[in-house]
This record gives C-alpha cells, structure tokens and sequence, in this order.
C-alpha cells in the first residue's frame, strides 16, 4: 500500500493581492496556500500554522520584509522556517540583507515562474533534510541520555554493591579472625591449636581474597586524582618493607632497599595507591620466593622527567616466557592452577596494573628468567 504524503504549506506574505493571485495560480496545484496582505497578520498565522516555507515581500507599509524575516528567525517556533524573498528592488543591499537575516534565497520580479517552483522545491528538499537529520539527532540524543543514566545507575549500584561488601564480607570475616586467635591462647589443646591455626590461616586468604576483589571494583569506581599530595617516597617505601620484614625472616629471606633518595625530586600523588602497589608486589616477590631476597628500588626517569620507574626484583621461582603477560590479567597465577602451592585468586598484579594506570599514568612490566628470579618494573607519575 503506497502512502500519498500531504502537500507541504506555504505562506505568502505581500501586500499587493495581484501578486499573491499570481502566485496562487502558479503553486496551489502542488502546494496548500496560505496567504495575508499584511506583516503582522502573515506573523501570526506563520506562529499558529506552522508552514514549511514563507514566500515573502521585501516592501510592505507596515512593517518591511526584513523586519518579518527578523521576528521569525527571533521565535523559537517559526526560526527554522525558510524564508525566501521576492521584490522588485534589484539592488544587491537588500538581497545581501535579506540572507544576513537569515534568509535561504531571493528572488526578483518580474519572476519566472519555473525558477520560483525549482527554487521552492530545492528548499523544501533541503528542509525535510534536515528535519530528518533533526529527527535522527533528538532520537540518538535521547538514546544518548538513556544510556548515561543507565551507566550512572549501574555506577551507583556497583557503589552500593561495593559498600555492601565492605562491610558484610569484612565484618563475619575479621569476628572468625579474631575470635581464632583468642581461642589459640585460652588453654585449648595442641591437636585443637592446630586446628584452630588451620581455620586462621585459611580466614587471612579468603579476607586476602576479599580485599582483592575490593581493590578493583574501587579503581573501576575511583575518578582519576586531579590534585597530587606530597608525600615522603622513602618512608613509604620502608613503611612496606617493615610490614613484610617478619613474613620474609620466616623464609629466611633477605629485604633490601635501593635508592638514591637524596636526589630525587619532591614527589606527589596518592600515597596511600602507591603504597598498595609496593606492597602487592612485595608480598607477591615473597609468596614465589624461597631462597635469597628481594631488593625494593626507584630512581628517576632519565627522558621522562617527571617520572619515577621503580621495581621489585626476587630471586624465586621465575616466570617462563610465555606466561610473563598472561599473569598480569585477573585470576592468574604463576604456577598451574592444578599444581600450584600458593593461595590466591592471582589479582594482585591485575591490581598493579590498574592502579598504576588510574593513578598514576603509569604501566608494569617484567623480566624473569625460570628458576632465578624475576623483577616487575613499573613507572608512575609522582615529579613535578
């Protein structure tokens, strides 16, 4: 079934009645004809009606043309409307005028009468155009404002998950831990100090496991850092390893610091993420670790200034090479997972990773050699 489109509209604003006859006669078989012999009655009916297009005189005793194509163009209603003028003044002020305002097009008297229909056509052509692009843009607009207010209450329910967790996977948890260590030195058993030190320990790699997943919803959340906060980078740096001292003695592990501190620019950034980092690496250098040490260190950035590449070398189990970009994704770990030792869901380097990258814009890498050891480098932004 074919659809028979309803003719467009026009408006024919003159105050000489021969020349609306006129264009009466050459239009009304294509078009619905509207007309008015004065300025503010061809106003309003262009505000009530709404026509495609307005056929309108330049020189008319109550208000001029220029000053009608002015009040259409000033109203939000009638502003798209296309005006094209048709005078008898040959004069190239009133024609540059007439587009000034915002006219598509002049034509002048005495007209020929296919000119003025292909002129018209060619405009009602572009009209319905761009009323479409118009239609196409409102409707992705609107499709645009959905999807951000579907992604901002995605992003408010990964917050509510995320304080969820926080508190009702932390809370069971930490009351486990540290009613287990209350009930090892209350006078139980050896056989049941075993068990109990079983319970402790698998509590620290599911809390371990918890605080994981945490970190990485937060940095999925977190906004990028605009301001940076001085910070003591060597204090830091020793306030990780004095945290890991007793893990690594146990081991008989060595833990060393380098750095030439002394000349290193002020530094700046989120202390508390780069202090996550370190200490993610550090614990991960003593997990894979079983003999010798692991050596902490940054210096400045030779041709990137501002800044500072810091690594963390080990001398464990190492990484073969095929397995050196795989580990730095979720849930991966050096060792096979159905050989493995080691504990863990393998996020802490995806953390690293991440972290580095929000807040820092800076990256992680590596080199290892299998059975000697590896060092992760990374380069964080922390001068000037």
């Amino acid at each position: 079934m074919t659809t028979v489109s309803e003719p467009a509209t026009l408006l024919i604003i003159d105050d000489q009645s021969a020349n609306i006859k006129v264009l009466n006669e050459l239009l009304r078989d294509e078009y619905r004809i509207l007309f008015a012999i004065e300025s503010r009655a061809g106003l309003e009916i262009a505000r009530e009606r709404l026509p495609d297009l307005v056929l309108l005189d330049v020189v008319m005793p109550d208000m001029d043309g220029h000053e009608v194509c002015r009040c259409l163009k000033q109203d939000e209603r009638t502003r798209n409307i296309p005006v094209i003028f048709i005078t008898s003044l040959q004069l190239k002020e009133f024609e540059t005028a007439g587009l000034l305002l915002g006219a598509v097009d002049h034509v002048t008297k005495p007209f020929h009468p296919e000119i003025v229909k292909l002129r018209i056509q060619n405009q009602l052509e572009l009209k319905r155009h761009r009323d479409h692009l118009e239609q196409i843009v409102a409707q992705q607009t609107a499709q645009l404002r959905l999807a951000k207010e579907a992604a901002e209450a995605g992003e408010r329910a990964k917050r509510d998950l995320l304080m969820l967790f926080s508190h009702e996977l932390r809370t069971p948890l930490h009351g486990i831990i540290g009613f287990t260590d209350l009930l090892v030195n209350s006078g139980v058993t050896e056989e049941q100090k075993e068990y109990l030190s079983v319970v402790s320990r698998s509590s620290h790699v599911l809390a371990d496991m918890v605080e994981g997943i945490l970190e990485l919803m937060q940095i999925e959340l977190d906004a990028r850092p605009t301001s940076l906060e001085p910070f003591d980078l060597k204090a830091t740096l020793h306030g990780v390893l004095e945290r890991h001292t007793r893990a690594a003695r146990e081991k008989g592990l060595t833990l060393e610091l380098r750095g030439a501190f002394d000349t290193l620019p002020e530094v700046a950034g989120s202390a508390r993420h780069f202090d996550r980092i370190v200490d993610h690496l550090v614990r991960n250098a003593i997990k894979f670790t079983t003999t010798g040490g692991i050596v902490v260190g940054v210096e400045v950035v030779e041709d990137r200034p501002h800044y500072v590449h810091g690594f963390v070398s080990d001398t464990g189990i190492g990484i073969e090479e095929g397995h050196r970009e795989f580990i730095l994704q979720y849930f991966t770990q050096v060792e096979r997972v159905m050989t493995r030792h080691q504990g863990g869901l393998g996020l802490g380097l995806a953390y690293c990773r991440k972290a580095l990258a929000r807040y820092f814009e800076g990256r992680l890498w590596l080199e290892s050699v299998p059975n000697q050891g590896s060092t992760f480098h990374f380069e964080a932004r922390l001068c000037g």
